[in-house]
C-alpha cells in the first residue's frame, strides 16, 4: 500500500485519547505511529496488534483499527522502555512484522 493510502493518512491523525495512550512518552508515541505507518506501507491490514517488548522487561500490547489504538495490557520495569525495543505486529490476515527501535530512535523493519 502506499504511503497516500487511506490507512496511512488515518494513522497520522491517531487519536492518542486513551488514558494509558497519554502516560507514554511523546517520543515514544511518535516511534510507535511510525513503526505502525510502517506495516501499512507494507501492505499489512488493520486491525493490527502490536507487541512492544523492552530488554529492562517493559512490555506493551496495543490494538488499531488503523484510527484509534487502545493498549490492552503493560507492564512498566523501572523509568520505562529502554533500548533496543523489539515490536511485532500481527495483522488480520496473519501477516506478521518484527521491528526494532534502535537507542538513535532508527528503526528496523525486518
Amino acid at each position: 500500500m502506499d504511503q497516500e493510502g487511506p490507512e496511512a493518512k488515518n494513522l497520522r491523525c491517531f487519536s492518542w485519547e486513551h488514558k494509558k495512550m497519554d502516560e507514554l512518552s511523546e517520543g515514544m508515541r511518535d516511534v510507535l505511529r511510525q513503526c505502525l505507518e510502517q506495516c501499512l506501507e507494507q501492505g499489512m491490514q488493520p486491525p493490527l496488534i502490536l507487541c512492544v517488548v523492552s530488554p529492562n522487561g517493559s512490555v506493551m500490547v496495543m490494538r488499531t483499527d488503523g484510527e484509534h489504538p487502545e493498549i490492552l495490557t503493560e507492564h512498566t520495569e523501572g523509568a520505562g522502555f529502554s533500548t533496543p525495543i523489539n515490536c511485532m505486529v500481527v495483522d488480520r490476515v496473519g501477516a506478521a512484522a518484527h521491528i526494532t527501535i534502535e537507542p538513535s530512535g532508527a528503526t528496523t523493519f525486518h
